[in-house]
């Protein structure tokens, strides 16, 4: 047990020193995964309001506890030291598997990569062990130290259940006011990838995006066309996919710029809009096309680049287990790109 000799001793310093860190890291780590200066910092960001707000209320009610109750403070000292030191290896080695790819087994959930998934929980962890703090503090300063830790684990996933839950009604109150926009021209039209399905076929949710771009061009929206996206093994690039399916309809090779074939994810796609159509080649006016269900993390993406460009979403509808599936792996992804731009 720690000893107490005054107000600010090494360990109260220590562990609030640690804490400032943390988030210092996280936000570091967050910028740095989207190759963007820390110094483009906004506070006002949901994402950065998210973080701000989660590692204040830890301070804060670490803070509370060793004013209320001191001596249960330093009895519990080491236990805060040991998640807020867990919680900064997360997000680290989920950084360095982004920095320094290791090879991974070939394997999907909710249609995303392993590699993925398993980043994603590195980075969780720091969330998981802020909340942890968050909720020990809450129940010794209520005096309930009964089952603590078995305590702090189930309202710790009921909290990330209900952050998610928020996140889904925030999509679903989503509009993009596309008639807004209908009127304008644009001078290029990116379309988003999307899976592709064995014998390099396009999925339901790649064609939706595609006949959207095609009733833009049709309609004299956008003038040239934009294909992104990169290949799980054995597939063809979405990109390439999405060509191929285009040049069924007859349209003229002079409207397609060179397929954009690397991108992987969403913020790798927005940040090819941010550096290579509009810095490298100055265009000036672009839209973007997606689906209905993924609007909505298109636009706090591009927020967080500080890009203002419109969305034009294809309206799908997926059956029963889909849309569910789909809903959840979207409002997933947000999240986890709000908290660690990932």
């Amino acid at each position: 047990m720690a000893k107490k000799t005054g107000f600010f001793t090494k360990f109260f310093i220590k562990l609030f020193l640690l804490q400032i860190i943390s988030l210092g890291l996280l936000i570091l780590i967050k910028y740095h995964n989207q190759d963007l200066s820390v110094m483009s910092f906004k506070w006002q960001y949901t994402g950065n309001m998210i973080n701000l707000i989660t590692c204040g209320l830890v301070f804060l009610s670490l803070l509370f506890l060793r004013i209320q109750k001191s001596s249960v403070f330093f009895a519990y000292y080491k236990v805060f030291m040991r998640l807020l030191i867990i919680g900064v290896i997360g997000i680290s080695l989920g950084k360095i598997f982004i920095m320094f790819p290791v090879p991974f087994p070939t394997m999907y959930l909710f249609e995303q990569p392993a590699r993925r998934l398993f980043v994603g929980a590195f980075f969780l962890t720091f969330q998981i062990t802020q909340l942890m703090i968050f909720l020990y503090c809450a129940f010794l300063i209520s005096g309930r130290t009964s089952k603590i830790l078995f305590r702090a684990f189930v309202y710790c996933g009921f909290i990330l259940a209900i952050g998610l839950g928020a996140v889904l009604i925030h999509q679903s109150l989503y509009r993009n006011n596309e008639e807004k926009y209908s009127e304008d021209k644009y001078e290029v039209g990116l379309v988003f990838g999307a899976a592709v399905w064995p014998q390099n076929k396009p999925s339901p949710v790649l064609v939706a995006r595609l006949q959207k771009v095609i009733e833009l061009y049709q309609n004299k929206t956008i003038q040239k066309i934009q294909l992104t996206g990169a290949n799980a093994p054995g597939e063809q690039t979405e990109a390439k996919v999405a060509r191929k399916y285009l040049d069924s309809y007859a349209l003229p090779d002079s409207i397609f710029l060179p397929l954009e074939e690397k991108s992987t994810s969403t913020s790798e796609q927005i940040r090819f809009v941010k550096n290579d159509l509009l810095e490298k080649h100055k265009y000036t006016k672009v839209a973007l096309i997606s689906d209905n269900y993924h609007a909505p993390r298109i636009d706090e993406v591009a927020k967080f680049y500080n890009l203002t460009i419109p969305t034009f979403a294809a309206e799908i509808k997926l059956s029963g287990n889909h849309d569910i599936m789909y809903k959840l792996r979207e409002g997933f992804a947000l999240l986890m790109f709000w908290l660690f731009g990932v």
